[in-house]
């Protein structure tokens, strides 16, 4: 059964445990009038049109194309929607970064951090050729992280196991069929260099269990500001490392000290993403770390958790949720908060340690403060 209630109401009861964490929020302009007259709320349904006729929209977002919806079994492939071909070129190279406001070398997606986003629908065929103009001598590759590979094993990009490296000044075409849908991310295979910054995400538009108007992408990671071919020999005879910094969406401001030259003042800042009230917004939570989990949450806002991985799932409601490294979530976040006295809400994200063989520990006490609504 592709909705296993039963399962997935326990892991449900125990995400949704979580101590909910605080921070302070910013300041907001303060919108009076809409105090007095609030936005309506768009009537959703709580009931599923199973309809055969039923095409994907904001209020029937478990249908998809009038004969495939929520409940097709994607496991079989000549059930899945025909598709298109989508093609991607991408070029791994050596660079010069600062996402956090603190320059660093690392290794960039067609120059840049995180890699461009791949996506297409339920049934596409993706091509995507990878060139390695690396200058350190690396060979590279690709994993399209979840993506099932049904009858194309040899294009999963595990170096050493489904293929060799792409050596320095050759290219490797990927290609893949999304029978599945949902939320993802691609990362290279080849040693340490997904944290190094060859990474970036997978979207796969298909029916969800929750209905939304609007969606955004939102990639959290850790962040080092050494090389982690550096940090791997320090791991060997020790613990693993604790990351410097942390992105969202590429993005946050690291405080560091304006006399060191790495420092740089005019890089570097808070993600954003905007809410119209009353509409409902898909998050795609992906967890892109390297050492920690990562627990989210927004003032003033909960979640309607909606898919787990590739797994649509039978929604619950948090405030507050755990990604694992590598884990990914769909959620559904309503825009009702009150903005009588503020427009802008912090997007929260912190680890908590556990340490093997010891009780869980309070969350860090770094600043949770990570984007903005």
């Amino acid at each position: 059964m592709r909705l296993q209630t039963f399962l997935w109401t326990l892991l449900a009861g125990s995400l949704g445990a979580n101590a909910h964490p605080t921070a302070s929020q910013p300041s907001g302009s303060g919108q009076k009038s809409e105090c007095n007259n609030p936005a309506p709320t768009p009537p959703y349904g709580s009931s599923y049109d199973r309809s055969p006729e039923c095409w994907h929209s904001p209020a029937h977002r478990a249908c998809w194309d009038g004969k495939h919806n929520l409940w097709t079994d994607y496991e079989d492939l000549s059930k899945v929607p025909k598709g298109v071909v989508r093609k991607y070129e991408f070029t791994i190279t050596n660079g010069e970064i600062a996402p956090d406001g603190y320059a660093v070398s690392k290794m960039l997606v067609n120059g840049q951090y995180p890699g461009p986003k791949i996506e297409g629908n339920w049934g596409d065929t993706f091509e995507i050729t990878v060139k390695n103009k690396l200058t350190n001598g690396n060979g590279t590759s690709l994993h399209f992280h979840g993506i099932q590979q049904l009858g194309t094993n040899r294009m999963d990009g595990a170096s050493g196991i489904t293929q060799c490296p792409i050596p320095v000044g050759k290219s490797m075409t990927y290609k893949w069929r999304a029978n599945q849908y949902g939320t993802s991310w691609y990362h290279s295979h080849f040693s340490l260099q997904y944290t190094d910054g060859v990474v970036g995400p997978i979207v796969i538009h298909g029916p969800s269990s929750v209905n939304y108007d609007e969606e955004y992408t939102l990639m959290l990671t850790d962040w080092f500001h050494t090389s982690a071919f550096t940090l791997f020999y320090n791991e060997v005879h020790g613990a693993p490392p604790i990351p410097d910094s942390k992105l969202l969406n590429g993005k946050w401001k690291f405080p560091c000290n304006s006399t060191d030259p790495r420092c740089l003042s005019n890089k570097g800042g808070f993600a954003d993403i905007v809410f119209e009230k009353g509409k409902k917004y898909k998050l795609r939570l992906i967890n892109m770390s390297t050492t920690f989990m990562q627990t989210l949450w927004i003032d003033g806002h909960s979640f309607t958790v909606a898919a787990a991985d590739f797994v649509p799932i039978e929604p619950y409601k948090t405030d507050v949720i755990n990604v694992a490294i590598g884990q990914r979530y769909d959620v559904i976040v309503e825009a009702k908060a009150d903005t009588c006295e503020q427009t802008d809400f912090w997007i929260n994200m912190k680890n908590c340690l556990i340490p093997p063989g010891a009780p869980p520990v309070e969350c860090s006490a770094e600043d949770a403060r990570t984007g903005i609504v």
